[in-house]
């Protein structure tokens, strides 16, 4: 049996997209003709690929391993379609989706692949920046290729590769009088708790103030507003905060999640290598 390409193309759209409205403009298609084609598709295989739930589009088992199928026959279409028209290798091309946490998103990832987006002009990124919490129904589910997350997760079908570790310090302003507040994402972020207890302090009844990310926290200390428990990357260089216990450095590791597929694209090969290599260069 052979999958219809108008079909598969419809599926694909949807599961990326996640929106029956989104899919059917992006292929300019109407809902109706667009839905038939997915209740074809489910009819052929007889399965159930999606499930339109209030809060969207959820893809069943069947519907995310179709999913994975489609995004590797797309990322090889993508190279054999380029070296063809070039007769020269081929260029990258296709959507690569990132999501991590803020500290790694704008230090680590975005400067990886400036080079690449420049050089391959048909190559499309798209990130999130999310909540530890948020980030690994993203990949379980295939809203995200890419997910970057503070250990590694052992589940069947995934890869993990560990980036490097961002060392966690406590600074304050060095234009203000340090303040007893201490700021962090939200009420259940952990990281100055488990600072504290690393470094003998108390931390009952501390006093703090949510900033939501990483670089809104950064610039409540230069205000003045509190202390926190940021990366030391992301304090070395900055002349407005000064470190208080240089000694002492609370360790997390950055490990990088991916599906595990037969067989790896050129782009695959070409994301891991440039985001591997700025995290060596910028994690200390």
């Amino acid at each position: 049996m052979k999958i219809s390409s108008g079909q598969l193309e419809a599926f694909y759209a949807v599961a990326r997209l996640r929106s029956f409205t989104k899919a059917a403009t992006h292929l300019h298609l109407t809902q109706s003709a667009l839905s038939q084609r997915i209740l074809n598709l489910e009819r052929e295989l007889t399965t159930t690929l999606l499930i339109r739930e209030r809060t969207g589009i959820e893809l069943t088992t069947t519907g995310l391993d179709l999913l994975k199928f489609c995004q590797l026959q797309d990322s090889l279409e993508n190279e054999f379609l380029g070296k063809l028209k070039s007769g020269q290798p081929a260029g990258l091309a296709g959507v690569v989706r990132v999501a991590g946490f803020s500290s790694v998103m704008r230090s680590v990832v975005t400067p990886a692949l400036a080079p690449l987006l420049k050089e391959h002009q048909k190559l499309q990124l798209q990130t999130q920046t999310r909540e530890l919490r948020d980030l690994i129904p993203l990949l379980r589910n295939g809203e995200a290729d890419y997910v970057i997350l503070d250990r590694a997760i052992e589940r069947e079908g995934i890869e993990s590769l560990v980036l490097g570790r961002e060392k966690y310090v406590l600074v304050a302003s060095k234009a203000n009088k340090t303040v007893e507040t201490f700021l962090d994402h939200d009420e259940l972020d952990e990281t100055t708790l488990r600072y504290l207890k690393l470094a003998g302090s108390s931390s009952q009844k501390i006093v703090r103030h949510y900033l939501n990310d990483i670089y809104a926290i950064i610039d409540g200390v230069e205000l003045g507003l509190g202390q926190a428990v940021i990366p030391k990357h992301l304090a070395k260089d900055n002349s407005r905060v000064r470190i208080l216990a240089p000694k002492v450095c609370l360790e997390v590791p950055v490990v990088l999640h991916f599906q595990r597929q037969p067989f790896y694209s050129k782009l695959h090969s070409a994301m891991i290598e440039a985001i591997a290599r700025e995290a060596r260069e910028r994690l200390v």
